[in-house]
């Protein structure tokens, strides 16, 4: 087995790891919302590592899909439609939920 696939397996295993230990943290929507910033991700580490340009409409796009993400995120509604504050479970998962959005970008 290549040093490179053995990499990739290991990634993918604390990868699947996070994700099933955020399910328990999180709600599935949360979860999944802050999953799905990878090519967020993908994209700024491009530009860090590959020295890739970004168009404007492209840095636009990524501005207004993070803020998207973030605004999304931070509320919290509960069953009585109130808005109330994270609890540091919830602020746990939401930590682990990003960690497992970046190990699947360097996959």
């Amino acid at each position: 087995m290549s040093p490179t696939l053995f990499g990739r397996c290991v990634v993918g295993f604390i990868d699947s790891s996070l994700v099933v230990l955020t399910s328990k943290l999180l709600p599935l929507t949360t979860n999944v919302i802050i999953l799905n910033l990878s090519p967020f991700i993908i994209m700024t580490l491009s530009h860090f590592v590959l020295n890739e340009r970004f168009s404007k409409v492209e840095l636009g796009g990524m501005v207004l899909s993070f803020t998207g993400v973030f605004l999304i995120v931070s509320t919290k509604v509960d069953n009585s439609n109130n808005f109330s504050k994270y609890n540091e479970r919830h602020l746990l998962g939401m930590f682990f939920s990003l960690m497992s959005a970046i190990t699947v970008s360097l996959i």
